[in-house]
């Protein structure tokens, strides 16, 4: 957002998914991102957050109870994002989070605290010392160094093709990261042998959207890809 050229020129908005609770773990990232858009000269002209299932499952360690099928939680995004892109067609304005804005500058000295330890653990995944200064946004993409890949890799290439930010090389026929990682887990959710293994999932926890194929993130024709290309043009013939 900070590199956008004429941002002040343009009406702005911004719709942040999440696996959890979008008061904790949505707002807060609109929240930056709006901080952002505000150093560049512009605002946004509305916020929106859409909850859809946790890539890995995990909904253990959220404390308090939380819709966990899939297809509910698909279900009832799918009734938001409609509405959303009403709004937006309309330019009406978004939602302020009011309460979630509250709730997050209460929290905000918790939050400081898990920073803290965060940043603890991503250098040790990372493989860098506990005393490095290094912070969040440096050490996440280095956090690959810790994605182990087993003997069943083929070296079939899936996980170079599926990469949405080109971090993955072939190397004699196994993967090699180049420590640029976004933590999107495509290369272990995609293995067609299994034999990625990404620190953050937990044996045996894959999902991915059931409307979703790797051909998809590869960038191939599909009939999901086909389906939104008709949606797009019906939504133009209506502009």
């Amino acid at each position: 957002m900070s590199k956008l050229e004429d941002i002040e020129s343009k009406r702005l908005f911004a719709i942040c998914t999440c696996g959890g609770y979008e008061i904790f773990n949505a707002v807060p990232a609109l929240r930056a991102l709006a901080r952002v858009v505000r150093q560049a000269g512009s605002g946004l002209a509305a916020e929106y957050t859409v909850r859809l299932p946790m890539n890995n499952l995990d909904y253990g360690h959220i404390p308090v109870p939380i819709e966990i099928d899939s297809a509910i939680i698909i279900s009832r995004a799918e009734a938001q994002v409609g509405d959303i892109c009403d709004r937006i067609a309309d330019g009406r304005n978004g939602r302020h989070h009011t309460l979630g804005r509250l709730v997050t500058g209460v929290m905000a000295p918790a939050y400081s605290a898990m920073a803290k330890s965060t940043v603890q653990s991503l250098k040790g995944l990372a493989g860098e010392p506990a005393d490095s200064g290094l912070g969040f946004r440096e050490l996440l993409p280095l956090t690959d160094r810790s994605i182990q890949v087993d003997a069943n890799c083929t070296g079939c290439g899936v996980c170079r093709q599926v990469c949405p930010v080109g971090n993955i090389e072939l190397v004699d026929g196994s993967p090699l990261w180049l420590h640029h990682c976004e933590m999107c887990c495509a290369c272990d959710e995609w293995c067609p042998s299994g034999a990625v293994h990404h620190w953050q999932r937990s044996s045996g926890a894959k999902y991915h959207h059931p409307s979703v194929t790797a051909k998809d993130l590869r960038g191939g024709p599909s009939s999901h890809g086909a389906a939104q290309q008709a949606q797009r043009a019906e939504r133009q013939k209506v502009d």
